[in-house]
């Protein structure tokens, strides 16, 4: 920045400067292109997206993180907003747009039932394979910590399973795991690794929402991992860096055809914003309670799944779902340390809705 200063253009060098990502980058780097000293300078960016990354607390603390896109546009700038998405579901959409976008995403006239129709001898296997967005309650999860990070086994399973029946009816589907931690990527790669050999679990993407900010896939599975801890279930668990509604945002936009969530209900639903994605799930008719390990992902049932207005539709349990899911819990022993400040990539949370502007009406 300080060498930016010291050589600004002697005169204009371009008519306009296009920063994109703009709401992604820290003011300070913003700044640094504008030494050529441009007539005209557009910013492009979500500012209810992924913010800068900042390891540092203090930093965060003192508003270090905030982009120059932000300071603008909460100073009552000129801000136009694109309302039209090629991307996702209508479904998926319009949660999306309802939680987030004050209802004002649209979908565009492409984004039919036939272009974003999932493989229908996926859907054979299962009514849950037609979901759009489901969550699935994987109510027996529990936390342990690992170095330094959080793991929960439970759920690794319960996505590895689902993804058995995904790579062997719909191979042609591009498939993106994200996972809230670091160990639970690991956790994860080990065990697609182990049921699937190198080469098929190389086809299927797993990685941190960091990872996905900007991008696609047909199908995207989602990992809380946030959950009670061992031996600690009757006490409450805090959700961490999950509360932050940008990152939820990313997680639910990154998909075309559905956004499968797996996580722990009851620690989720104490935030508000994850609360509003579960009762839409809900709406849906996909919210699918367990009290167990399916016994078998590629028929109906295994679960209890709530119908459009609330009610549960079946639930089937295996006499050896209990012993199967511990099978593959996590052994280590809970330990008190906290995440490391980079798996955690501190940011400022944003304000919940209602406390924060909306953005400008389009101009």
């Amino acid at each position: 920045l300080v060498d930016a200063a010291e050589r600004l253009a002697p005169s204009t060098l371009f008519d306009a400067l296009i920063v994109d990502e703009a709401a992604q980058a820290v003011e300070t780097s913003t700044l640094i292109p504008l030494k050529y000293g441009p007539r005209r300078v557009v910013l492009v960016g979500d500012p209810d997206q992924l913010s800068a990354t900042l390891l540092s607390p203090k930093t965060r603390d003192r508003g270090f993180g905030q982009s120059l896109f932000e300071r603008l546009w909460r100073g009552g700038r000129r801000a136009d907003m694109l309302q039209t998405q090629y991307r996702m579901h209508r479904d998926l959409c319009a949660v999306v747009s309802d939680v987030f976008y004050h209802g004002r995403l649209r979908s565009a006239d492409v984004v039919t039932a036939e272009s974003h129709a999932l493989p229908p001898a996926l859907v054979a296997a299962n009514p849950w394979f037609g979901d759009r967005l489901a969550f699935h309650d994987v109510a027996y999860g529990t936390v342990v910590s690992r170095a330094a990070s959080y793991a929960n086994g439970a759920e690794v399973e319960f996505v590895a399973r689902i993804l058995e029946v995904v790579l062997a009816r719909a191979p042609e589907l591009h498939v993106a795991v994200i996972a809230a931690y670091k160990a639970q990527t690991h956790a994860l790669r080990d065990r697609l690794r182990e049921l699937f050999g190198d080469d098929a679990a190389a086809n299927v993407e797993v990685a941190t929402v960091d990872a996905f900010q900007g991008r696609e896939k047909d199908l995207v599975l989602v990992s809380c991992v946030r959950a009670p801890a061992c031996g600690k279930k009757d006490r409450p668990q805090t959700i961490g860096f999950l509360k932050d509604r940008n990152r939820l945002n990313v997680l639910l936009s990154r998909a075309r055809l559905g956004c499968w969530v797996v996580g722990h209900g009851a620690t989720l639903k104490q935030n508000g914003d994850w609360k509003d994605v579960l009762h839409a799930a809900q709406r849906l008719g996909a919210y699918h309670a367990h009290r167990s390990l399916p016994g078998t992902f590629a028929t109906a049932g295994g679960g209890e799944r709530s119908s459009k207005h609330g009610g549960k539709r079946s639930r089937s349990r295996s006499p050896r779902a209990d012993d199967d899911a511990r099978s593959r819990e996590p052994r280590e022993r809970s330990r008190s340390r906290s995440p490391r400040a980079d798996d955690k990539l501190d940011r400022p949370l944003s304000a919940r809705r209602g406390s924060a502007p909306p953005p400008p009406p389009p101009t």
